[in-house]
């Protein structure tokens, strides 16, 4: 797999995770 699209695939799944984080959780609230 070259490097720039490893990069963009570990770029996509960072900002996924941080957006999850951020997302208000019913549960916790």
């Amino acid at each position: 797999m070259p490097a720039a699209i490893a990069l963009v695939s570990v770029g996509l799944t960072v900002q996924l995770l941080e957006a999850l984080k951020r997302w208000p959780d019913p549960d916790t609230g």
